[in-house]
């Protein structure tokens, strides 16, 4: 069965942080083009057999017209009403944008001085890379070292990204799906360390070389599901992800 990627037009200067943003959307599963003037990317728009699902969009960029003026002359057309807009920016935000956001159907403003990888999960989260959100509660990035003990082995992992129903820690030889392990590790912010019991749920590997971006953002590992853990360090555990989810994503799901 043929999967239909989700369509994302990036609209934005062209330098490191589009190329990287590209990239890195593309890695992750969805159909990416790019432009970086007004004329072109309403000509693809236009022209584009299946509509677009998602426009992510710096108004700089547009340096040759009023980009509020020209995503308003957008939102006229038919494929626009079910576009989902990101706006991103080095500064501060059009007023006319906000005061007009749902009528534009903008989801989100992202500051780029914010790391791509929550950008990354920013743009999941409002549109996931096949249409369907597979997990229930978001992943949050983060860099901690972790315990993992299976088969009366100790080694040390680190952490690429937390949720209340898991972890996935970069390893290059992961263990065998449903292998029990038991986690421990501190949270930024947290005295004492977390532990709770985990069960290998999915394995991330490559036979070949990969590029760094792919490495960085979507790395070898393990994906665990928590199976155990004391009340008390849910509750920490809980405690984090709401502060961090409310910073990257603007509010709690």
């Amino acid at each position: 069965m043929n999967i239909v990627k989700i369509k994302v037009m990036v609209v934005d200067k062209p330098d490191i942080f589009t190329s990287a943003l590209v990239e890195l959307l593309s890695e992750g599963g969805y159909n990416v083009d790019s432009c970086y003037d007004a004329e072109s990317t309403y000509r693809k728009f236009r022209a584009s057999v299946r509509p677009y699902d998602m426009l992510i969009i710096d108004m700089d960029a547009l340096t040759e017209t009023d980009g509020y003026l020209f995503l308003k002359a957008l939102s006229r057309e038919e494929w626009y009403k079910d576009l989902r807009v990101i706006i991103t920016t080095n500064g501060l935000i059009d007023q006319r944008l906000s005061q007009q956001d749902q009528n534009l159907n903008i989801c989100i403003y992202f500051n780029k001085t914010r790391t791509i990888e929550e950008f990354f999960l920013i743009v999941t989260d409002v549109l996931p890379p096949t249409g369907k959100e597979l997990r229930y509660s978001r992943r949050i990035p983060i860099k901690m070292l972790v315990s993992y003990i299976a088969k009366g082995v100790t080694s040390l992992h680190y952490a690429v990204n937390l949720s209340h129903s898991g972890i996935f820690i970069q390893n290059s030889q992961s263990d065998p799906v449903g292998t029990v392990a038991q986690l421990s590790f501190n949270l930024p912010g947290v005295p004492n360390p977390l532990v709770a019991k985990a069960k290998v749920m999915r394995m991330v590997q490559y036979e070949g070389p990969v590029s760094s971006l792919r490495n960085q953002n979507f790395p070898a590992g393990t994906g665990l599901a928590f199976l155990d853990m004391t009340d008390e360090h849910k509750t920490q555990l809980n405690m984090f992800l709401d502060q961090e989810e409310i910073r990257i994503f603007g509010s709690k799901r």
